[in-house]
């Protein structure tokens, strides 16, 4: 970076008013500090790029980067966050007839039977590491019931049940 300064104050399209609420109203910390970035330009409390990127934490090719972000799609493709999540294989229709099979379901089926259910019914192809972390996402374990003693006494448990006082 050279270190001369530029006439910031003019590059820079927003108002210092519309950049403190806009500092004020994100949500991510990254995009507060971007924002901030601008507005330390703009104010002219730091006179270059280096000046104002040390002030919020950033190295000098840091600093350049966001400048020539800033430049080439304005605050708006600044704060745009990149990452949007990835639709699942399955559609919401489609999780809620795999729910109700788990309901409808009298013994337990294995993942392997599921994926094929899943193939055949919806045509959708699930590996068995698939299958395992959908199940995952969805919080679907196998239910199983506490196991009972060999020895138990079934008749004199329900005759305790009948004539305790609790």
């Amino acid at each position: 970076m050279s270190g001369k300064s530029k006439d910031y104050p003019s590059l820079i399209k927003e108002s210092v008013a519309e950049l403190q609420e806009m500092e004020r109203t994100q949500k991510h910390s990254r995009y507060r500090d971007y924002v901030r970035f601008v507005r330390y330009l703009k104010e002219g409390t730091s006179t270059t790029q280096l000046a104002a990127g040390e002030r919020i934490g950033l190295k000098a090719r840091q600093s350049q980067v966001l400048w020539q972000r800033y430049k080439q799609e304005g605050l708006a493709g600044m704060l745009t966050y990149p990452f949007e999540g990835t639709a699942g294989k399955l559609s919401y229709s489609q999780i809620t007839r795999l729910r109700g099979l788990f309901r409808d379901a009298t013994t337990p089926l294995t993942q392997q039977q599921i994926a094929d259910w899943i193939k055949n019914s919806f045509g959708v192809g699930y590996k068995q590491s698939g299958i395992s972390k959908l199940f995952q996402r969805l919080k679907i374990k196998l239910k199983t019931g506490r196991p009972s003693n060999v020895r138990k006494d079934e008749a004199g448990g329900e005759v305790f049940k009948k004539t305790s006082l609790l």
